[in-house]
Order: structure tokens, then C-alpha cells, then sequence
């Protein structure tokens, strides 16, 4: 009986997915590249500055509307060395792959709007004088889950082509503190200020590709 009901539910999935596969829509890519702005926690805030955060994925298109990928992504930040005693040279990336689904209003307009979240686990590697000298390693990490949702204003500029205006929010479930540069504490900061996961906005451009695919 076990059997049975095993290959029945089977044949249920195969047949779905070839349903599905008849209304796909044919694949793209997408990147973007915004200036990040620390908000929190508060020491992330105040001895942080955002320079760069790329991000490109693979989406499937299951429908006109709605599409699901995997994407990879990368930010950098610069210390305010001015800011502590120490003397640091401090810098951070943030480097994370994860999963991305998305729904995208009027994409047969030339005008459309695409909602997106991008879900996945990523490195704060924060790379310091300090460190180097206490470790002797080039980076200090911590890891954490990464929640990304994104809202893209967009204009077709040709029918496989689109570029727009991106605006994101990002969550990383990992605290920055004084231990990140191998310290015991920053000199203008209390306990308090380390606690809480890291969270950037984000505003920047984007594009998105449509891939040719065989008839």
C-alpha cells in the first residue's frame, strides 16, 4: 500500500511540474548596486560608513508575475577611525549567498513594479591593525542569517532589458561591537550599544536581463 500511495504522489508531482513547466516564463538576471546606510545597532551606526552593495541572482520566471532564484552579494564598509583612540584601518565586508523569490506588478507595462526578498546566510569579515596584531589574522568573522526585502521601480528599455531605482531594507542577525576590531570596548560607547542585529537601508540602481531561451 505504501507503494501505492508513494507513486501516486509521485505521478501528482511530475505531472504539476510539467504543468508548470508549460507556463514558465523564460529566465533573467538581476543585479543592483546601492549605497548601504548603517541604522542599527547603535556602534554599527556610529563608527560605519556604506560604500558599495552589489547583488546579482538567477531567477526562474513561474509566471509573468511571480519568480524565485538564488543570488550572491556583497557590501562594503569603512571605519571612522576618528571615532576611537585606536588607530585601526579598519574595514568590512559582508558576503552572503542565499534565495530570492519575488512578484512583479504590470510586467507587461513599460512601467512595472517588482517586490523582492532575498533570504540566505552571510560573513561579516571585518579586516584591522588591531586584529593583525593581537591574531595575526587578516579577518575578524562572524556569520548570520540574512533577511533583504527590496522594492525596484522599473522601465523597460527594450524587451529583454530593464533598468530602475532600487530601495532595500537588510537585516543580519550579527551583532557589531568592539570585538569585531579585537577590542574590549570603544571609548564613547556603553555594553548597550553592541547589542542587536545589524540592519541597512539601502537606495541604488538595478537592471534585470532577460536570457534567450530555445523554441
Amino acid at each position: 500500500m505504501k507503494y501505492v500511495i508513494s507513486i501516486l504522489i509521485l505521478s501528482g508531482i511530475c505531472s504539476l511540474t510539467h504543468s508548470q513547466e508549460k507556463k514558465m516564463d523564460a529566465p533573467f538576471i538581476k543585479g543592483t548596486f546601492q549605497l548601504p546606510t548603517p541604522l542599527a545597532n547603535y556602534a554599527f551606526k556610529t563608527h560605519m560608513s556604506g560604500v558599495s552593495d552589489l547583488t546579482f541572482s538567477f531567477n526562474l520566471a513561474f509566471t509573468k508575475s511571480l519568480h524565485a532564484g538564488v543570488y550572491v552579494g556583497h557590501e562594503y564598509f569603512s571605519f571612522d577611525d576618528m571615532s576611537i583612540p585606536e588607530t585601526t584601518n579598519a574595514s568590512m565586508q559582508i558576503a552572503g549567498a542565499g534565495v530570492t523569490i519575488g512578484y512583479t506588478l504590470s510586467p507587461e507595462n513599460k512601467f512595472s513594479v517588482d517586490y523582492s526578498i532575498d533570504a540566505g546566510y552571510c560573513a561579516m569579515l571585518v579586516s584591522s591593525e588591531t586584529c593583525k596584531i593581537k591574531t595575526e589574522k587578516k579577518f575578524h568573522q562572524k556569520n548570520g542569517y540574512n533577511f533583504k526585502p527590496s522594492v525596484s521601480l522599473e522601465i523597460k528599455s527594450s524587451e529583454t532589458l530593464s533598468f530602475g531605482i532600487v530601495f532595500s531594507y537588510q537585516i543580519m542577525l550579527a551583532h557589531f561591537g568592539p570585538d569585531n576590531l579585537c577590542l574590549n570596548s570603544f571609548a564613547s560607547g556603553v555594553p548597550l550599544d553592541y547589542v542587536g542585529p545589524s540592519h541597512i537601508f539601502a537606495i541604488g540602481f538595478g537592471f534585470k536581463t532577460i536570457l534567450p531561451t530555445r523554441h
